[in-house]
C-alpha cells in the first residue's frame, strides 16, 4: 500500500517538477554546469520541504528529473 503512494507522489512530483523546468529554467539550465548544479540544489530543497520525507527521497527525484531532461 505505502509503496504504491509513494509511487504515485514521485510520479506526480516528477511530471511538475520537469514541467517547471522545461516552463522556467530552459534558458539558463544549460547555460552553464555551475548554473545547473545551483539549480538542482534549489530544486532539491524545494523538493525536500514539499515532500518532507527527508534527503533520500528529494536525492532521488533530483536524478530522476536531470535524467529526464
Amino acid at each position: 500500500m505505502w509503496n504504491s503512494v509513494q509511487t504515485e507522489i514521485l510520479l506526480h512530483t516528477k511530471k511538475i517538477l520537469v514541467g517547471m523546468l522545461r516552463t522556467y529554467g530552459n534558458s539558463w539550465i544549460r547555460t552553464d554546469m555551475m548554473q545547473t548544479r545551483s539549480a538542482a540544489v534549489t530544486v532539491y530543497t524545494w523538493v525536500e520541504r514539499l515532500c518532507g520525507y527527508g534527503n533520500i527521497l528529494a536525492l532521488l527525484i533530483i536524478c530522476i528529473m536531470l535524467r529526464a531532461i
